[in-house]
């Protein structure tokens, strides 16, 4: 019972911080309510889970997750990781690469 209150606690603190995260992040454009949601269902994966020393041992690994992302020890394709499914953080990190690249070879060639 005392390992589920501070999982709880955990989840909290997670979904407190998400705000402050995508401001530090730049990621205003990231739906709030959504990546709650996905932080909620990678807590639930874990809600079978019934040895103590496993649950603590995977909250301590969530709020070791979340202090290197508050203290910015994360690129933003890590968050993303952490909020998204795997093909949203392939768009989100890499299309807007292929498109700087395309428009540099455009203007590199047409010179």
């Amino acid at each position: 019972a005392e390992a589920r209150k501070r999982v709880v606690l955990c989840y909290k603190r997670m979904c407190r911080a998400l705000p402050s995260i995508f401001h530090a992040y730049e990621m205003e454009n990231v739906d709030l309510r959504a990546a709650r949601t996905a932080l909620k269902e990678k807590f639930q994966a874990k809600q079978d889970v019934q040895d103590v020393q496993v649950i603590d041992m995977l909250r301590v690994k969530a709020e070791m997750e979340l202090a290197e992302t508050l203290h910015m020890f994360k690129t933003m394709p890590h968050v993303f990781r952490l909020i998204s499914p795997e093909e949203e953080v392939v768009d989100l990190a890499k299309n807007p690469k292929k498109k700087q690249a395309t428009n540099f070879l455009e203007s590199f060639l047409h010179q």
